[in-house]
């Protein structure tokens, strides 16, 4: 009964999430989904760019329930360790840490490979921490030692790492676009099976192949030169309506400047102007019904977060609470000033103007 409760817990939050990504997002595009394995063990390696937003992202495209690992010191409060536990969120902890609590992650990596035994999914970002960069960063090593030390026991079934890429169009902008691409998974077994192959130069390999499957699911930019790159890449490149297509575009364009290749100049495409007119007079309106969580939401931002790789989580999260409740306190009043009927559609009418209104503002 418990597991079906857990379930059930699991899936109304996820819903509610992606709900909150259609409204935050303008557009959250995915692609290459039929490559996750409808059963058998799977791990999936992430690119982390945004902090706890990645985990939101990726465990609402899934149809699986996944499980996922998250840095040791949000556990601390009881009811955030109770809540995060519930949804299958497990600490991982962290030199700064404590030696103590770096020695609970032999539990954690045993909890994981109880999870695969079991047919589950579990989430790892390879690259260790997140960095708000379009760039893949060399992964570690804990996402191989946790596949290799599950595959020990006979008793789960053969694991496949499946690579996930996250591009953002822009890191702390809401309303702006967002990318999730899948790939084709890695068998684990094919590394397992090498004759004559130390166990360390395994992993090597496997996170090589890793990392070669994850590095054309984004745009990866050198760090050097990194900031000049992506200002002559923000100059010249198209607009594309299709994510696929605007990555693919991208990637040409830094590969032609790495290269030092000629770069056609493409004129962006202002698919805004097209409705402009009719959007214009509802924007006020937005602004209007929206001015107190904007205040509210920025100023918590402001006063708590000293990481700007918080920025858009947070904004993410406190817009799930706040905008709704805006609506609906919306619906309350001109239910008061006419009927419920027309309550209820206000608010929902005043959620998408909310929308609407972000997206132009930016």
């Amino acid at each position: 009964m418990k597991d079906i409760l857990l379930i059930v817990w699991y899936r109304f939050w996820q819903l509610v999430a992606s709900l909150g990504l259609k409204m935050y997002f303008s557009s959250l595009q995915v692609n290459g989904l039929k490559n996750v394995p409808a059963k058998g063990p799977i791990i999936l390696a992430v690119n982390h760019q945004n902090s706890f937003l990645d985990a939101i992202i990726v465990a609402c495209v899934l149809n699986r329930k996944s499980y996922f690992l998250a840095r040791g010191d949000v556990f601390r409060k009881k009811w955030a360790h109770t809540m995060l536990s519930s949804l299958g969120i497990m600490p991982i902890y962290r030199t700064r840490d404590g030696l103590g609590k770096v020695k609970d992650n032999t539990a954690i990596f045993n909890a994981c490979s109880e999870i695969l035994k079991e047919n589950g999914a579990v989430m790892i970002f390879p690259e260790g921490n997140h960095y708000m960069r379009w760039s893949l960063r060399p992964l570690q090593r804990g996402i191989a030692r946790i596949a290799f030390q599950s595959r020990e026991s006979a008793e789960i079934p053969p694991i496949k790492i499946v690579p996930v890429g996250l591009q953002y169009e822009a890191h702390m902008t809401a309303a702006s676009r967002i990318l999730v691409q899948i790939g084709e998974p890695v068998d684990v077994e094919k590394y397992l099976a090498m004759e004559n192959v130390d166990q360390r130069t395994k992993m090597d390999l496997l996170l090589h192949d890793l990392f070669n499957a994850m590095n054309p699911l984004i745009l990866d930019i050198p760090e050097e030169g990194y900031e000049s790159l992506v200002e002559k890449l923000k100059a010249v490149r198209g607009y594309f309506s299709n994510q696929v297509q605007q990555l693919q575009s991208d990637q040409g364009i830094i590969s032609a400047l790495l290269n030092s290749e000629p770069v056609e100049v493409n004129v962006r495409m202002d698919v805004k102007s097209r409705i402009n007119y009719l959007v214009y007079p509802i924007i006020p309106v937005g602004w209007i019904t929206h001015i107190l969580p904007r205040l509210i939401i920025s100023t918590l931002i402001r006063v708590k977060v000293k990481d700007p790789q918080f920025i858009a989580p947070l904004n993410f999260a406190l817009g799930l609470l706040i905008y709704p409740a805006n609506a609906i306190a919306w619906g309350v009043i001109i239910t008061i000033l006419s009927c419920l009927w027309v309550g209820i559609l206000s608010s929902i009418v005043i959620l998408l103007i909310g929308k609407l209104t972000l997206r132009y503002w930016h």
